[in-house]
């Protein structure tokens, strides 16, 4: 009996980061709702967007996230050769993700509010062909300005 709550209580605890990693990550997104039911609207907007990236970037659906809420859109664009290139083209890739996203918000009322549209070039490792670990490779954050247009937040 000792044996198995002792087990129990590894298993609890081997869950815990991946919990907190979650839960960090989702507040970092800033499109975490309410729990229940998800939002078709939502998901039918990541949905267009995701399009709306696929077809004027041409990165394949399956290389590209998007989560969105009333405030912001995260977009995470997986591309290895995207990854080890310069910075100038990973900044042309992010600005034809918004103006992709531009185009989104233009058609769609539930984007109307966004105020920040964050691309993030994530590089995949692989390992004997499988998919490994992945990490960041950069992060830009487009602010709406006063003239309503999406600017690169250098900062």
């Amino acid at each position: 009996m000792a044996q198995s709550r002792s087990m129990m209580e590894i298993s609890v605890l081997a869950r815990l980061p991946k919990v907190l990693i979650w839960g960090i990550v989702c507040i970092a997104a800033g499109a975490c709702g309410v729990p229940g039911a998800p939002d078709r609207g939502w998901t039918a907007a990541e949905d267009q967007l995701q399009s709306a990236i696929a077809s004027s970037t041409d990165y394949p659906a399956g290389s590209i996230e998007v989560l969105a809420s009333p405030a912001r859109v995260n977009v995470a664009i997986s591309d290895r050769e995207v990854a080890r290139a310069d910075h100038a083209a990973r900044e042309r890739v992010a600005n034809a993700v918004v103006a992709a996203v531009k185009e989104s918000i233009a058609t769609n009322a539930r984007l109307a509010t966004v105020q920040e549209i964050r691309v993030v070039i994530i590089h995949p490792e692989e390992a004997h062909g499988l998919l490994g670990s992945t990490h960041t490779e950069d992060v830009m954050d487009f602010r709406k300005g006063p003239n309503q247009q999406f600017y690169w937040d250098v900062l």
